[in-house]
């Protein structure tokens, strides 16, 4: 999880989350997120999880491990909010220990950059009964990449659905966004201050020139989103 670039960017990241937002709407109406009165958010950034739930919960926990996002976080009256990393699987622990098991885990646009999804998902499927997850694969940013020739660090769609094989998936869907900028520089800035990067794939100096000048203006992202239950061990979406 990349921390230090979501520390670096905290505020900026706030003020151009729309992509996020309109993920965790989708995300948090397939899974009815309003049935359920225990949630917790893994890679909970500044909150736009809980803004959507509307704080009607019996407990909303939100983890993150940037301080920074989580110190954004707490400015929302009525959550409590966890400073640790997901790929940690004593984070999972700490969190059963200290609040029990949860009805629902939310994870939106946070889980791709896990070091091993498998493995988190594992550790995490102890700490709730069902999941309503969205991750950004591998269909982001391809012009940028074609541009550069450098390859994703994201994982593909299948890499996803391999990570649930395990539990029962109820819905999987995969969803493609765009969005505009005036000029190549714009769409790299918005990359830069909003930390989807996560500081991978640096690119040398020509590189980067190349994007300033002659790189697409407008960003592509890709998303699978699953719901589902961690209780049941069919997989269920073919």
């Amino acid at each position: 999880m990349p921390a230090n670039q979501f520390d670096r960017y905290a505020i900026s990241y706030s003020q151009n989350r729309d992509i996020q937002k309109k993920i965790a709407q989708k995300l948090l109406r397939m899974a009815a997120a309003e049935q359920y009165k225990r949630i917790v958010d893994i890679g909970c950034g500044d909150g736009a999880v809980y803004e959507e739930c509307g704080g009607l919960q019996e407990l909303f926990l939100g983890v993150d491990s940037s301080p920074k996002m989580c110190d954004l976080h707490r400015s929302h009256g009525g959550c409590t909010v966890l400073c640790g990393d997901f790929d940690d699987p004593g984070v999972a622990l700490e969190i059963k220990e200290r609040f029990g098991k949860f009805d629902l885990l939310v994870s939106s646009s946070a889980l791709q950059w896990s070091r091993n999804l498998p493995n988190t998902i594992l550790e995490l499927s102890g700490i709730a009964r069902d999941f309503a997850i969205a991750i950004f694969t591998r269909g982001t940013f391809v012009s940028i990449r074609k541009c550069v020739g450098v390859n994703s660090f994201l994982p593909t769609v299948d890499d996803v659905k391999n990570s649930f094989a395990s539990f029962c998936v109820k819905e999987l869907f995969v969803e493609s966004y765009k969005k505009e900028f005036d000029t190549p520089r714009d769409a790299l800035r918005f990359i830069k201050t909003t930390g989807v990067s996560g500081g991978a794939n640096s690119i040398s100096y020509k590189q980067a020139k190349k994007l300033y000048t002659d790189g697409p203006s407008v960003l592509e992202f890709e998303v699978v989103y699953l719901v589902g239950s961690f209780e049941k061990s069919d997989f269920s979406i073919s």
